[in-house]
This record gives structure tokens, sequence and C-alpha cells, in this order.
């Protein structure tokens, strides 16, 4: 799927959940980015989805790391001075964990899926 797909559809969530926050915004539209170039490989002509980003384990994990950064380079910028009541890191975070669940929710509708751990049984039959 298109990275515009993912920013759209998680900075829609991500303003509806945060309330139109910078840190929220810019945690949303880095996390896609991120999951997108590391957690991709070619075999041949194609490319294809790993687990190192597209796991429903690590991709919150990437989401988070990169939320944290996102909120601590904007306090260290000084950009929190500008807000009042702003904890841009917890933002950031929260943010970062939102649009990397919309990015896996997204490519789970596409042919190639997504990884889940093989102990989560999704069909108890």
């Amino acid at each position: 799927m298109k990275l515009a797909a993912h920013n759209a559809v998680s900075l829609g969530v991500t303003a509806l959940v945060l309330h139109f926050t910078l840190p929220g915004f810019a945690a949303a539209i880095l996390t896609n980015s991120v999951i997108d170039m590391l957690g991709h490989t070619w075999r041949g002509k194609w490319q294809h989805r790993t687990p190192f980003t597209h796991a429903i384990l690590t991709a919150p994990l990437w989401g988070l790391g990169v939320g944290v950064a996102v909120g601590g380079i904007m306090t260290r910028a000084g950009l929190a001075n500008w807000f009042s009541n702003t904890n841009f890191i917890g933002e950031g975070a929260i943010g970062g964990i939102i649009s990397a669940f919309c990015h896996l929710f997204l490519d789970s509708l596409t042919a190639a899926g997504i990884f889940i751990p093989s102990w989560f049984k999704v069909n108890k039959n």
C-alpha cells in the first residue's frame, strides 16, 4: 500500500485521539516512513515485507521509539515553551504507536498481510 494512504489514515486517527497535536502528527508521518523504509526487502524484482517492522509485536515498538525521539527533539528545540501544559514526549509516543497500528491494519488488508506470532491463535477451532 502507498505511503500516502498510510499517512492519511494515521493522521486522521491521531487527530481524533490526540486532538491535532504537533508531536502526534510528526510521529505519525515519521513512523510510517520508518516502518516502510526498514521493513521491506527485495527478492528478484518483488518487494516483500519483513517481520522486523511488519509484525504485530515489533511495529508498536518502532512507533514508540520514533514518537519518543520526535517528542524529545521538539522539547529540546524549545517548541514546548510555545504550548502550555503539553507533554511532547508522551504525545509523540502515543502518536507513533497509533500510527504503527494503523499501518499494520492497512497492510493486513492487502494480499501480503502482516506477521502474527505463531502462538497467537486467531481461529480457535
